[in-house]
């Protein structure tokens, strides 16, 4: 027999008429009439090449043929249903896996101290893998499962992927506290003339941010001294010395310890952090889990 010519319909219908050996009590519970249930018995045994169920004294009987192919045909469509089921529910508290999330300095100083309680409350056995975010290769990574999720800011979201807001920021300035330079009424002028901390993630033109932009549109520049790669760093050295810095807002309000924050005289544009992922996860609940914890981490 070649399955390819065969309804696999009627498989659900020999497996009740081989529980019931009754025809018509089979038609009831498939919901068809005796004739249609009758005919389908007739084509499984000319797709079988046996009868199946053959009368007796006592009613139905299987064949050798049907009692052997019972169980195995009872067990192949609980595997099918199985199959067809939709996922369940990501148990995080038993699991065990590992999320690999590429993200922006950024974002894991701000995400990371609220994610990682969330991960040692309610998933101990899951591990979080944090990867520099590179925008090469993006969707290659994420095919090969080699990448759960990328957090990078809007301007860098790649359209084949799927998308959501994470975050909106916009931006302060830093400075230490023993800086009396910086005040309520910054000018524009004096911003210009202090010496600045830039955090530039990328090696290229690593003197030159959105706030240079933005100082640019009106024919003017700043001093640019120190070019750094996160944001740590640029604390630290703005509280080390008489140095400013353009900040996250977001960022900064977690350094008022050790930092003081003043109003730009000039703001760049506001910016918006979103996840990405790939189709081939979307559906998946323990993934849906993990995006659900970025979202609640910073809300």
């Amino acid at each position: 027999m070649d399955i390819r010519n065969l309804d696999l319909n009627l498989l659900k219908v020999l497996d009740v008429l081989l529980r019931e050996q009754h025809v018509s009590r089979a038609a009831q519970l498939l919901h068809l009439s005796q004739p249609a249930t009758s005919a389908a018995l007739m084509r499984l045994r000319e797709a079988l090449a046996d009868p199946l169920l053959v009368r007796t004294a006592r009613g139905m009987q299987p064949t050798e043929r049907a009692v052997e192919l019972a169980p195995l045909l009872r067990a192949w469509l609980e595997s099918l249903n199985q199959f067809l089921q939709p996922p369940g529910q990501f148990e995080a508290a038993q699991a065990r896996m590992t999320f690999s999330v590429a993200a922006t300095d950024y974002l894991i100083e701000l995400i990371n101290q609220p994610l990682s309680r969330i991960f040692l409350k309610h998933a101990p056995q899951v591990k979080l893998a944090w990867l520099p975010m590179r925008s090469e290769n993006l969707i290659e990574r994420m095919e090969r499962g080699e990448l759960d999720l990328a957090v990078t800011s809007a301007t860098r979201a790649a359209g084949v992927l799927r998308s959501r807001l994470l975050v909106k920021d916009s931006f302060v300035g830093i400075a230490s506290k023993r800086n009396r330079r910086v005040g309520k009424n910054l000018s524009l002028d004096t911003f210009c003339q202090l010496k600045h901390v830039l955090v530039s993630p990328s090696s290229r033109d690593v003197f030159h941010g959105a706030m240079d932009d933005a100082l640019a549109a009106r024919g003017l520049s700043r001093q640019v001294m120190f070019s750094v790669p996160q944001f740590r760093f640029a604390v630290d050295i703005v509280r080390a010395t008489q140095a400013v810095a353009v900040f996250p807002a977001r960022l900064a309000a977690q350094y008022t310890s050790c930092i003081q924050q003043f109003v730009l005289p000039l703001k760049p544009a506001e910016f918006q952090i979103v996840m990405l992922w790939h189709e081939r996860t979307h559906r998946s609940t323990a993934h849906q889990w993990l995006r659900e914890q970025f979202l609640q981490s910073l809300h």
